[in-house]
């Protein structure tokens, strides 16, 4: 079961890298009649918010796992 997880593990994170590269690729493409580093600008600004976004996540899907109920401590008892 180890392989598949960390195959599943390294698809994942390939493909989140290939997005990554088209969308910000794209921004700057987009921007490219007004500036090139209005583009690269906006990439920046993109690749922040999504790196300063995914910890708030985490914690919050971590916060909501600690407080929902769980239905083996119950069964124990």
């Amino acid at each position: 079961m180890g392989g598949a997880a960390a195959g599943a593990f390294n698809a994942a994170r390939q493909l989140g890298s290939a997005i990554g590269v088209a969308l910000f690729g794209t921004l700057t493409a987009a921007s490219a009649s007004s500036a090139f580093y209005t583009g690269m600008r906006l990439s920046a600004v993109v690749a922040a918010a999504c790196f300063l976004g995914g910890p708030v996540l985490a914690a919050l899907s971590r916060s909501a796992a600690r407080s929902a109920p769980n239905p083996s401590a119950n069964e124990a008892s």
